[in-house]
């Protein structure tokens, strides 16, 4: 795991670090996980005081029940190294997890059999996107095939395969996955 561990003059005192790991973030939104003990504690007020005193910052959530912490915040005013910025003198130390941690499918390691099936897609996307001068790829052509087969099932008067309201919503999930940004987080002084 990498980690971001500022010395603070509490931590130095002996007082233990809050250690939050950062489970999902996404523009203007970061989750964190945060020990059950921590929701009472001063250091976590003292954070969450510091993250609202940054500009962009609209909301900071605390979920006992999922010991998580939410962070909401308007990507064009805020960057996420200002949100950790904000923490440094506050005796909390950020977990982010490391590539080798990502689960499969969310950025991380791929199998042996997940790079062989990838490969030849990955190529064929980058075939399309010169040949069309990247004007479309295949994680926009997916979503467009998908739609296409609901609308021709829905004309056709046939929904024997796959329903055509199936295939729509495969059309309209399949497109919002394909292109969503990938974020990453990144720690201060890196």
């Amino acid at each position: 795991m990498s980690q971001a561990s500022p010395t603070p003059a509490a931590a130095r005192d002996g007082e233990r670090p809050l250690v939050v790991r950062i489970v999902h973030a996404s523009p203007g939104r970061i989750r964190a996980k945060v020990p059950r003990e921590a929701f009472e504690s001063m250091t976590l007020r003292q954070a969450e005081e510091a993250l609202l005193a940054v500009d962009g910052v609209q909301a900071v959530t605390r979920n006992p029940t999922a010991s998580s912490v939410l962070v909401r915040y308007d990507p064009a005013v805020a960057t996420v190294p200002a949100l950790f910025a904000a923490l440094v003198d506050k005796n909390v130390t950020i977990v982010a997890p490391d590539e080798a941690e990502r689960s499969p499918g969310r950025g991380g390691p791929r199998t042996t059999v997940a790079r062989w099936l990838a490969t030849p897609f990955r190529q064929s996307d980058q075939t399309l996107a010169e040949a069309t001068n990247h004007t479309i790829d295949v994680r926009t052509l997916l979503p467009i095939g998908l739609a296409a087969l609901a609308a021709r099932e829905v004309l056709s008067g046939r929904a024997h395969m796959a329903p055509w309201y199936t295939l729509a919503w495969w059309a309209f999930d399949s497109y919002l996955k394909l292109q969503r940004p990938e974020v990453v987080a990144r720690l201060p002084n890196e």
